[in-house]
C-alpha cells in the first residue's frame, strides 16, 4: 500500500512539474501558434505561421492545406470565409475573402442580372494578389464566374470542390 501511494505521488508530482513548465515557458506568441498551426505543424514552416500569426493575431480555428508547394490558411473572417496563399517563406501569394453578392461592382451585377437569371448565387468572393490586383468570383451550380477589379467577365471555370 505504501509503493502504490509513492507511484502516485510520483506521478501527481511528475504531472504537476510538466504542467507548471508548460505554463511558465508558454508565450502569447506561443498561443496564437498553437492556434493557428494544424494537428501536424511540422509541415507547415515556422515562417509561414509567424507571418500569418503577424497578419491575423486574434482569429479562431485555422485549416492548413497544401496547395501545390504553397502553403493555404482558410478560416472564419468577418462575415464569411478567408483563405490566405502563402509562399514556403512566408510571403503572401493571394488571398480570397466571401463577400455579400449584394457589394459587387455595378458591371458585376449587371452581367449576373443578364446573364445569369434564375440561378442562386452560391458563394461570391474577392481575390487580392500580393501586388494589390483584385479579381472576383461568383459560384453558381458548379461554374465560377470570374470577373476583373472593374467588374467585367473574364471567363467561367468549373468547380472542382470547395476553396
Amino acid at each position: 500500500m505504501k509503493s502504490l501511494f509513492s507511484v502516485i505521488l510520483l506521478c501527481a508530482a511528475v504531472w504537476l512539474g510538466c504542467a507548471r513548465t508548460g505554463n511558465s515557458t508558454t508565450t502569447a506568441s506561443d498561443q496564437s501558434s498553437e492556434q493557428t498551426a494544424p494537428p501536424d505543424s511540422s509541415i507547415i514552416p515556422g515562417t509561414v505561421v509567424a507571418k500569418f500569426n503577424s497578419l491575423f493575431p486574434n482569429v479562431g480555428p485555422v485549416g492548413w492545406e497544401m496547395e501545390g508547394n504553397d502553403f493555404e490558411a482558410t478560416f472564419s473572417y468577418e462575415a464569411g470565409e478567408k483563405s490566405v496563399l502563402f509562399t514556403p517563406e512566408g510571403e503572401v501569394i493571394s488571398a480570397k475573402t466571401d463577400i455579400n453578392s449584394n457589394s459587387l461592382p455595378e458591371a458585376m451585377l449587371n452581367y449576373i442580372s443578364k446573364n445569369l437569371q434564375g440561378k442562386k448565387i452560391e458563394r461570391a468572393q474577392m481575390i487580392t494578389t500580393a501586388t494589390g490586383s483584385i479579381t472576383y468570383a461568383v459560384t453558381t451550380s458548379g461554374q465560377e464566374y470570374v470577373f476583373d477589379g472593374s467588374g467585367n467577365f473574364l471567363k467561367i471555370e468549373e468547380k472542382e470542390g470547395d476553396d
